[in-house]
């Protein structure tokens, strides 16, 4: 068994040099006495155990399947934020015998094999020349299909705002173009969601446990009882769960990617559906527009979505002009990650002194619902909870209320109004 990591999205089976990425490739090839393994016929699959260790200390365990289709099998990993990039890797790979083996005979056949590898000082620094620190290989199938690993270097600029705000790399891929699909896209049944409705009605709290308490606070100040809700960004129809138990009329789910959730008060549409010309999307608009722990990954490709550094702030302008009533009694719900300023490349976006203001340009904040008031100063390795914004949207009449076309040709116009104004106990 040889095993050897390289960077993402390459198939050499060899890499000399240093890994300028923290998201890298494991490769496995089995070999017999005279070249590549030939898999037995007729038996369970083979199984790998591999253990990535660093610095003495374990990062990552894993058990994978091995196809019996081709010898050379792979895995891709984000290692995550680095601390030493002196201190090289350590892969060690167990190869374990078809599962019908008795353990006795599966721990006399094990084959064991193992590599070193490191990586470069840019693989966790993407500061300045923030892209194309990995060559492009045009064979690789991944290419096109899969989220970019790099910062595309002629966005650079915009994306760190010239440099006000950093970056940091942790690459996911939660497209439903990955080969694995996301599970968080898999259907949804009319009983899930009705007994996620009823643990809803007695508040229980889901991932984001604590935000959803904040959520809680907002809706008992700001009811939305017999109003109709645009939810912005959903994988798991929780949120749209609350809303439904807390008396909204019906719930619609704007997503990039396809969803399937059975619920007569519950409609999903995908972006490309409600952009399509003639679309009867088009015109909706909605009492109450909730978007929680999504609009910080639009525009870096995660979920499938173009890449774009302006993509958060359009989102933003987008709720207040084409997807809200306008009503003095329209608003706006909102939850992002505050902390200090970063892009999480491409996991998502932080927002601190400088873009949280940007992204609530032509907003009312109303309500700012989180107990730690020292939230501005926290890094990416404090664990806080999000908070909980209400906001009501500021419109001028010279703003156009048209399309998306119309929007993007407006864009200069519709950002260059107040910036949003941050609670007084955050600074």
């Amino acid at each position: 068994m040889v095993v050897s990591v390289v960077p993402y999205g390459f198939g050499a089976k060899t890499w000399n040099n240093d890994i300028p990425s923290t998201v890298v490739d494991i490769h496995v090839r089995l070999l017999d006495a005279v070249g590549d393994f030939q898999y037995p016929q007729n038996t369970e699959a083979y199984h790998i155990n591999l253990t990535l260790m660093h610095d003495g200390e374990v990062l990552h365990k894993w058990e994978k399947k091995l196809s019996s289709q081709g010898t050379q099998q792979y895995i891709s990993i984000n290692i995550g934020l680095i601390r030493n990039n002196s201190i090289p890797y350590l892969l060690n790979a167990v190869l374990i015998s078809p599962r019908q083996a008795t353990q006795q005979a599966t721990q006399a056949t094990q084959i064991i094999g193992r590599t070193w590898f490191t990586l470069g000082d840019s693989a966790n620094d993407l500061h300045g020349d923030c892209a194309d620190i990995l060559p492009l290989n045009t064979d690789t199938a991944w290419l096109g299909l899969s989220p970019p690993v790099n910062v595309p270097s002629h966005l650079c600029s915009d994306f760190s705002l010239n440099g006000s705000v950093p970056f940091e790399r942790l690459y996911m891929d939660d497209s439903n173009t990955n080969e694995q699909k996301n599970r968080s896209y898999r259907s949804r049944p009319r009983e899930t969601i009705d007994n996620l409705i009823e643990g809803a009605q007695l508040r229980k709290v889901g991932y984001y446990e604590e935000t959803d308490r904040y959520l809680y606070s907002a809706l008992d100040r700001y009811p939305v009882t017999g109003k109709s809700v645009l939810v912005v960004g959903s994988t798991h129809p929780w949120y749209e769960a609350i809303l439904l138990a807390f008396g909204a009329s019906n719930v619609v789910t704007l997503e990039y990617n396809e969803l399937n959730w059975d619920h007569p008060k519950l409609t999903t549409v995908t972006v490309a559906e409600w952009n399509t010309p003639g679309s009867l999307w088009s015109a909706r608009r909605f009492d109450v527009v909730v978007s929680i722990s999504s609009i910080e990954h639009d525009g870096l490709g995660r979920y499938g979505d173009p890449i774009d550094p302006n993509a958060d702030l359009k989102a933003m302008q987008r709720i207040r002009t084409q997807y809200l009533k306008r009503t003095a009694e329209s608003f706006l719900i909102l939850s992002v990650p505050v902390k200090q300023d970063l892009v999480l490349w491409n996991a998502g976006r932080h927002y601190g002194r400088v873009r949280l203001p940007i992204l609530g340009r032509g907003w009312d904040l109303q309500a700012f619902i989180h107990t730690d008031t020292k939230l501005l100063t926290r890094t990416t390795r404090d664990n806080t909870a999000e908070p909980v914004m209400v906001l009501f949207p500021v419109w001028s009449d010279s703003e156009n209320r048209g399309g998306g076309d119309d929007l993007e040709e407006k864009w200069n116009e519709i950002n260059q109004g107040e910036l949003m104004q941050l609670p007084s106990e955050l600074l």
